[in-house]
């Protein structure tokens, strides 16, 4: 009786099957990884917004006096857009103020604040 030898290694099937499932893994794989970094890219867009918004509010707020108008300013890439208005119906000086941060036209950040002056 002869004994037949086990061959040892893969066939072609198998080669190109595990080739085909390693290929759809590596797409799902990268797909996500893609994702991961526009979105982490946009959130630090808008983290930095709102710190250049939180930051010109403020400086708006500590001056003494302002007046009432609608200024635009280029800060690195992104724009920002102060709308200082007069609200008249109260009996001190107050202004309404409103800061915009825009990227590439595209509207990232926007805060709203009232300072009264004596």
């Amino acid at each position: 009786m002869r004994k037949r030898k086990l061959s040892s290694g893969f066939t072609l099937i198998e080669t190109i099957f595990s080739l085909v499932i390693f290929l759809i893994l590596f797409l799902a794989i990268s797909t996500l990884i893609v994702t991961i970094v526009k979105s982490s890219h946009d959130s630090r867009n808008r983290y930095q917004a709102l710190i250049l918004a939180q930051n010109r509010l403020e400086s708006i707020k500590a001056m003494p006096n302002i007046e009432a108008g609608t200024y635009t300013y280029e800060y690195d890439v992104f724009s920002i857009e102060e709308d200082v208005a007069m609200i008249e119906d109260y009996k001190d000086r107050a202004y309404r103020i409103i800061v915009r941060v825009y990227l590439n036209e595209k509207l990232l950040e926007t805060l709203e604040s009232i300072k009264i002056t004596r």
